[in-house]
């Protein structure tokens, strides 16, 4: 279920007594919906998932709400909590792994990242969604994985030397802070041409990730030299090109 006024989505369709379509939750043949509330239960139809919050049919609503759902008729009872501050996500989504699961996020940035130091490590900046499902969030820079699962993700990082000489820069995955072992890579800025153009290059880390709900990643890097940066690179024209990204990641579940 998908609401595209405040890009709510919910990725599993549970079994039982729940239809899950666009703005809308139905109850299969007559049943209703329990609405659990802080004043105790309310039974209803459908509801609607706004930006908002949720809309009851009397036309009411309420900016906080918990829904219950029953996954394969009653074995396993899983909650979401509507977080009405970021209404683009549902925290605390089930950790069941369903059939069909479709899990995805591309992110990026524009913003120029420096180093201030070359025995530093700096998390990179991740500030803009192009596409998610919902259940893969930015936060402060982290990447925030609501549900479990087998996840691949790819990094590109748009590297500029303005030194004379080439310089090495490296780039590793932080989980919940802690650095996770065999994720690095190296790769080798060249050096600013005769002309004085910087020397660029992408370097592109990947890895396959064992996520638990709600784990948290970071993008670290360090350069050898300060005169390396990330940087965007402006649309060309003759012929015409899009605008290059400084960071350009997509996640994808694959289990």
């Amino acid at each position: 279920m998908t609401d595209h006024s405040s890009h709510i989505s919910v990725s599993w369709k549970p079994t039982g007594n729940l239809t899950f379509t666009d703005h809308s939750i139905t109850g299969k043949d007559g049943s209703d919906i329990s609405i659990i509330t802080n004043g105790g239960s309310v039974i209803v139809p459908s509801l609607n998932l706004s930006s908002g919050g949720v809309t009851f049919p009397d036309g009411s609503v309420q900016t906080s709400a918990v829904t219950q759902s029953q996954i394969e008729s009653g074995s396993q009872a899983d909650w979401s909590q509507i977080d009405p501050a970021s209404p683009n996500y549902i925290k605390n989504k089930p950790s069941v792994v369903l059939p069909n699961s479709e899990n995805y996020a591309s992110f990026y940035n524009t913003t120029a990242q420096p180093a201030a130091s070359n025995t530093a490590a700096y998390q990179l900046t991740v500030t803009s969604t192009l596409l998610t499902d919902g259940s893969i969030a930015l936060d402060t820079n982290d990447i925030v994985f609501y549900e479990t699962g087998t996840y691949f993700l790819q990094c590109s990082i748009h590297f500029s030397n303005t030194a004379n000489i080439a310089t090495d820069v490296t780039v590793w995955l932080r989980k919940n802070s802690t650095d996770v072992d065999y994720s690095g890579s190296v790769s080798t800025v060249p050096a600013k041409t005769n002309g004085n153009n910087p020397g660029v290059i992408s370097a592109v880390i990947s890895s396959i990730l064992d996520i638990t709900q709600n784990d948290r990643y970071q993008i670290m890097w360090q350069t050898d030299n300060t005169a390396v940066s990330v940087q965007s690179t402006a649309a060309q024209t003759a012929p015409t090109r899009p605008i290059i990204p400084g960071v350009k990641l997509q996640i994808q579940r694959i289990k």
